[in-house]
């Protein structure tokens, strides 16, 4: 478990595949994933914020 945890800081893209299966409701075949997928989730929300955040200043600061 600590190994996917670590994978995800990584390779962020598992974030946004596992916010699809949270979406899918993929939780109800195994309710233990819940939490881990919500997670992955938030995550994946923080990440695309602060990209976007990122971008913005960088564009807007070169005007």
């Amino acid at each position: 478990m600590l190994k996917s945890f670590l994978l995800g800081f990584v390779f962020p893209l598992m974030w946004y595949y596992a916010t699809f299966l949270y979406f899918g409701n993929y939780y109800r075949k195994d309710p233990r994933e819940r939490a881990g997928l919500a997670a992955a989730a938030i995550a994946a929300l923080i990440c695309t914020t602060t990209m976007f955040i990122t971008v913005a200043v960088i564009l807007f600061q070169s005007l």
